[in-house]
């Protein structure tokens, strides 16, 4: 019963936009992170669940490219075959120094990602973007992505302005507003 109340206060906070800015307390809730979390953020430093979630979504990309490799080998050793001509050669050769350059370029990007990953700040209005198939919200003129629970619950906008703490693949890691004294 206490739970239920709790979620419609959120459903309130989230649907009345007239009044002041959002709280951390109400931006933690409503996007998912802790204070703790907005602390670390607030320092330049990712917290373990948050390290934890980026490194799971870079092993997905990693996996994705691995995959694309595999394809395009097969898919290498079979136009082999039908190669007759030196020039062919030559083409086909060509190819394959720039896929190979493509993919050296993409897996060093993706060791910076999890290895040295940075956060950006961004000061400006939140506001809800996209739609249910693409959930995305205005960080000023940034798109970040949040999940469609998270998007779904949003007001179109919100008075004030807020500091949003961004990593790699225009993740949004935390938010607060900028009005709200900062004690660390």
């Amino acid at each position: 019963m206490n739970s239920d109340r709790r979620r419609r206060r959120i459903d309130t906070i989230i649907v009345d936009s007239d009044h002041a800015p959002l709280t951390a307390d109400d931006l933690a809730r409503l996007f998912g992170f802790t204070l703790d979390d907005l602390a670390l953020n607030r320092t330049g430093q990712f917290s373990a669940q948050q390290r934890q979630t980026l490194i799971f979504r870079s092993v997905g990309y990693l996996v994705r490219g691995v995959g694309l490799d595999i394809l395009l080998i097969i898919l290498g050793a079979y136009v082999t075959t039908l190669i007759h001509s030196a020039w062919e050669w030559a083409l086909f050769g060509l190819l394959c120094v720039s896929i190979a350059v493509i993919m050296g370029l993409w897996i060093k990007a993706m060791y910076q990602i999890i290895a040295h990953p940075t956060i950006h700040t961004l000061i400006g209005p939140l506001r809800r973007a996209g739609d249910a198939n693409h959930p995305l919200i205005l960080a000023g003129d940034v798109q970040l992505r949040v999940s469609f629970r998270r998007w779904k619950r949003l007001a179109d906008a919100y008075p004030g302005q807020y500091r949003f703490y961004i990593g790699p693949e225009q993740a949004l890691l935390s938010i607060e507003p900028l009005h709200e004294e900062i004690i660390i």
